[in-house]
């Protein structure tokens, strides 16, 4: 949701520059209502809210092998620095390019210096040292290590739900979305296009729209012209 918020993306920034430390930016979530989290950029904060919170419970969400999981993510997620980082987008979501260089580095990705993507080979290292470096510091008793072909059970009974109430015990399926990735690749080619070319749409949208509204103007004052020696 910190994409979603412009709030939120602001001081997510502003951690990433420095301005403000790992406490003051969960006590910034804690502020906004949330009680859990999933996913970057809360993710990367784990240990922070296991010193916070000693009751608290990760999930571990795992695509094996190493490989298949950097295949999709390097043509989606990890192919979304270079319009994050510039405008138009930086003037809709400030803080959104600060964030997102600072997400890699703190995975220990690199980023190819002119596509600003990251590259295969990083991708795979660093999904292993991120799943060795969770699986060493959180307690196996607070740790669950899932992948989504295992359903909701295990999710249920790690986050102890009752299992009459679990969705698997009222026949919902566990929910998959095999079209994200193809969306996510036409989402990042449309962005990409923008940002190279916003600045040339917004030019010839501002001279084309006055020039349109007057051709309009025209051709309604000439047609009540013509209405009226008719009726006259």
């Amino acid at each position: 949701e910190a994409l979603e918020n412009r709030h939120q993306m602001i001081e997510w920034g502003r951690l990433a520059r420095g301005e403000i430390s790992r406490d003051e930016i969960l006590d910034f979530v804690a502020a906004e209502g949330y009680t859990a989290g999933c996913d970057l950029p809360i993710s990367l904060l784990y240990k922070d809210v296991m010193r916070r919170n000693p009751d608290a419970k990760v999930i571990l969400t795992l695509l094996d092998p190493a490989e298949k999981w950097a295949a999709g993510f390097v043509e989606t997620t990890g192919s979304c620095t270079y319009w994050c980082t510039k405008p138009p987008m930086t003037l809709f979501r400030p803080g959104i390019g600060d964030l997102h260089l600072w997400l890699w580095k703190q995975v220990g990705m690199t980023l190819d210096p002119e596509t600003l993507a990251v590259p295969f080979e990083s991708a795979v290292a660093g999904y292993t040292r991120w799943k060795e470096a969770v699986i060493a510091a959180v307690p196996k008793e607070k740790l669950l290590i899932f992948e989504a072909k295992d359903g909701w059970q295990p999710l249920c009974a790690f986050l102890e739900i009752e299992a009459q109430v679990c969705p698997s015990a009222v026949g919902e399926a566990y929910p998959y979305a095999p079209n994200d990735r193809a969306f996510m690749v036409r989402m990042n080619n449309v962005m990409c296009f923008l940002t190279d070319w916003w600045l040339v749409i917004c030019f010839v949208t501002c001279t084309s729209v006055p020039s349109l509204l007057v051709l309009a103007v025209r051709c309604c004052c000439c047609r009540a012209a013509s209405v009226k020696e008719k009726t006259v």
